[in-house]
């Protein structure tokens, strides 16, 4: 066992393969800085689907720690995008010719991301027909629940009153706002019998964000509400924007924008 036979670098480091002729100097950057993220998106499905499993056993601490972990990878991957930031776009133009069609929705990891947190959209099957391994692996979460769906799950064995149609929704459909889930929320936050980890998987320190990363909790339709519940959040994974963009708790991919009214985006 050495270094480099355990982290297999032979393969990692000879799996750049620049196509454009001449080969343009900055599309290594562009390369790497791909494969890099998604590596980090192999480990996000990692945690988020051990931290579903968790949520499905009751062991909630051991969830958040691993939702914690995703929260910082997507740190991480926001900061990232600093180093692809020195590549001008003239400098990009230069050799996009050479990729063709080639696109990050075209990233299947992404896709398994999104659906997890609940942004799912069956028609996105399609665009990985050609790719048997990611379609299966997406037709799988498209009919699991979310990440969202058994950490409800929690709450109503826990004996909060989620309602039925809740729990027992078409899990292939993206999450929707439910409003009677407003005032489950707001018992837990108001009751002074809440256990720690529930109020945790909702609020992180200082009362800002869940520790659910970017989605969860339901936004209700009034400021005030929403204030209490989300610290300033009003957003759910393929819905809205939060009013104030906090990197680690949006998703990679996500353009921040101060009007929380605006529909998510992506590039």
């Amino acid at each position: 066992m050495s270094y480099g036979s355990y982290l297999d670098l032979g393969r990692l480091l000879s799996s750049q393969h620049p196509v454009s002729k001449p080969e343009h100097h900055d599309e290594l950057l562009f390369i790497i800085q791909h494969q890099t993220s998604e590596l980090w998106l192999k480990l996000i499905l990692h945690e988020l689907l051990e931290a579903r499993r968790l949520f499905d056993q009751d062991n909630l601490g051991k969830a958040l720690k691993c939702i914690a972990r995703v929260k910082a990878i997507q740190r991480t991957m926001t900061e990232q995008w600093s180093v692809l930031g020195t590549l001008t776009p003239r400098e990009y133009a230069q050799f996009r010719g050479f990729l063709g069609n080639s696109s990050g929705f075209q990233s299947y990891q992404y896709r398994g991301v999104e659906f997890l947190l609940g942004n799912k959209n069956r028609g996105m099957l399609r665009v990985f027909e050609s790719d048997p391994e990611a379609h299966a692996l997406l037709s799988t979460l498209l009919s699991e629940p979310t990440l969202y769906d058994s950490f409800l799950a929690v709450l109503a064995r826990a004996g909060y009153d989620i309602p039925v149609d809740v729990l027992h929704r078409d899990t292939s459909e993206p999450w929707v706002f439910h409003k009677e889930l407003v005032p489950v929320f707001q018992k837990i936050y108001e009751s002074d019998d809440t256990p720690l980890g529930f109020v945790r998987s909702l609020r992180g320190p200082g009362g800002r964000g869940g520790q659910l990363p970017g989605v969860a909790i339901p936004s209700p339709p009034h400021r005030a509400a929403d204030h209490r519940l989300q610290g300033g959040y009003r957003w759910i994974v393929g819905g809205r924007l939060p009013q104030t963009c906090t990197g680690p708790d949006v998703l990679p991919g996500a353009l921040c924008r101060p009007d929380g009214d605006r529909q998510l985006n992506r590039s």
